[in-house]
């Protein structure tokens, strides 16, 4: 596999991300160290507040105590989550969630949210 530009990484907004994955996920990617995770869109609902999009990481390495970690719009690309959850891994290794997101949108590098 080759390697990511870093304008073809930054051009994956949160946007863009959670529109990708709702279309065509979820992700599996694999950290550098091995670790798996799966990747979903996922829209987090609490009583009568609005409705948030939030993507969705599970890791796939056999922990039952660790369910899921959440990554807002705001907190997107960092390596620590708006909660304290450290996600760095999804960004980095060679199977990495930039690259699912370029391999799914290949087809189409145009693609743009559909308006909510």
């Amino acid at each position: 596999m080759e390697k990511l530009r870093t304008s073809e990484i930054m051009s994956f907004s949160f946007d863009m991300a959670y529109h990708v994955l709702e279309e065509k996920g979820p992700a599996l990617v694999t950290s550098g160290t091995g670790a798996e995770y799966t990747i979903e869109a996922y829209t987090m609902t609490k009583s009568k507040l609005p409705t948030v999009p939030v993507i969705r990481v599970q890791p796939r390495s056999g922990f039952k105590y660790i369910r899921y970690t959440y990554i807002h719009a705001d907190c997107w690309g960092n390596d620590v989550t708006c909660q304290g959850s450290r996600v760095e891994d999804i960004y980095r290794g060679k199977d990495n969630i930039y690259r699912w997101l370029e391999e799914n949108t290949r087809d189409n590098p145009d693609t743009v949210p559909k308006k909510r």
